[in-house]
């Protein structure tokens, strides 16, 4: 929950900025994996199927967990089991969000979308 102070600012800084839009502003609230799935050049209101999000996904986390394990296995044998989940997450979700998904929307775009 958000506190009120918070909501006035936020409030009040949006005021401020639509004076410098041009047109009605669109506000787009995002859940969860739609987020790794967004391009600049689609428009807001069209987003990829489910199915597709999913389906690519799999995939993704597949290749990704399974390299990551047998690389990483090496070094990270000497830790106890739950430190090494947390380690190969932690590098999953971060290849998965500023190197991989970007760049995987970018090249499936037309499929995606259409």
């Amino acid at each position: 929950m958000r506190a009120p102070g918070k909501i006035r600012r936020s409030a009040k800084w949006l005021a401020e900025v639509e004076s410098f839009l041009d047109g009605e502003p669109i506000k787009q609230k995002m859940t969860g994996l739609e987020a790794w799935f967004e391009l600049p050049e689609i428009e807001v209101a069209k987003q990829a199927p489910r199915y597709k999000m999913g389906f690519i996904l799999t995939g993704v986390l597949y290749v990704l967990s399974f390299g990551l394990n047998l690389l990483l296995r090496p070094i990270l044998d000497v830790l106890p089991w739950q430190l090494n989940i947390l380690i190969i997450l932690i590098i999953n979700v971060l290849l998965m969000t500023y190197v991989i998904m970007p760049k995987l929307t970018y090249w499936l775009r037309n499929w995606l979308y259409q």
